[in-house]
């Protein structure tokens, strides 16, 4: 008996409600099989081979489809290879037998596979690991789920993600004798008492008349010990 196959196409079987169960990795494949020249009508048997190549190439993966209805010579049937495609391009070798009859006749040529089962590659976006060719700027606040940007996330020394144990919103306040401003990003930390101090170990480099110890207004300097006043000038 010989078989022919005239036309097949292969279109992927999805569900637009928002409740359906996840898309998986089956696809549907329709063609149109014909015996000795006539459109044929009964039950077959399909041995659906991958490929790498129109011709040559290695085998990939193979799935027996037994028992498929031809009608008229149309015949639709699901197939699963798994979750093996990711943009490459592979061809479909096609056998076909009688219903559990004989052996497998190889049809020609192979079947070059549309984009529609690579579509199915798209579903992993979801979950994707990595997004290399990400526009600059095409990501923004609203498109990142809340809680999913942790420190784990962030390559060191890019921001800082803790400050002396202290994280997110950290305020800082000026204490004594400080002054805290501001001029676009960037933070001044200035003594308000005057631009220097007198250190515990000595000075050097003063000048007399203007560096000097004790008040500029009318108050008498105190010199004190143990809180309690030693010296009043």
């Amino acid at each position: 008996m010989k078989f022919k196959l005239f036309l097949t196409c292969a279109v992927c079987s999805v569900c637009a409600t928002g409740f359906a169960d996840p898309l998986g990795t089956a696809f549907t494949y329709q063609g149109q099989l014909a015996t000795n020249g006539v459109a044929a009508n009964g039950t077959y048997d399909f041995l659906f081979k991958l490929y790498t190549n129109s011709a040559t190439g290695s085998q990939l993966i193979f799935v027996t489809v037994p028992n498929v209805a031809v009608s008229n010579g149309i015949f639709t049937t699901a197939l699963d290879f798994g979750a093996i495609f990711n943009g490459t391009a592979y061809w479909l070798g096609i056998s076909v037998r009688s219903n559990n009859s004989g052996s497998y006749v190889a049809l020609a040529p192979r079947q070059a596979l549309a984009a529609t089962p690579n579509a199915l590659y798209a579903t992993t976006s979801g979950t994707a690991a990595t997004a290399s060719n990400v526009v600059n700027g095409s990501v923004t606040a609203a498109g990142i789920a809340p809680a999913t940007i942790t420190a784990a996330n962030i390559a060191s020394v890019q921001v800082v993600t803790s400050l002396n144990g202290l994280k997110d919103a950290v305020a800082i306040s000026a204490g004594n004798n400080v002054t805290l401003s501001t001029n676009g990003q960037t933070l001044t930390i200035a003594a308000s008492g005057g631009t220097s101090g007198w250190s515990l170990f000595g000075n050097f480099g003063t000048t007399p008349g203007v560096n000097f110890l004790g008040t500029t207004d009318n108050q008498p300097v105190e010199f004190r010990v143990n809180g309690g006043r030693a010296l009043r000038l």
